[in-house]
């Protein structure tokens, strides 16, 4: 994995102080205005393609970050787990000292 580095400033903020848009509310609003234009059947199409294969790509690379994860805390935790048994076991260790319970 790669270090994260702080994000630059966007353009749009950097221009114009205090400047926030919300995507949710943007997207609603264009949705809306092709929806209530006449003619523009194909682009409401084209768009609803294209916001189709966007989140079935950030679906995918959301998935593959969780399983990521997953895979990091697992190993994590082999990686805890033989450090504490080499410690309880320094030398050596037979089956029959290790189904011992204690």
């Amino acid at each position: 994995m790669t270090a994260r580095t702080k994000p630059s400033p966007r353009p749009a903020q950097s221009k114009v102080p205090g400047l926030h848009l919300d995507k949710v509310g943007l997207a609603r609003s264009v949705i809306d205005s092709i929806r209530h234009s006449t003619g523009l059947d194909e682009a409401l199409h084209i768009m609803d393609a294209n916001f189709r294969a966007l989140f079935r790509e950030l679906n995918r690379r959301q998935r593959q970050a969780i399983r990521e994860i997953t895979s990091e805390k697992t190993r994590d935790k082999i990686k805890r787990l033989k450090r504490s048994f080499l410690l309880d076991h320094p030398a050596s260790a037979t089956r029959a000292g290790c189904d011992a319970t204690p």
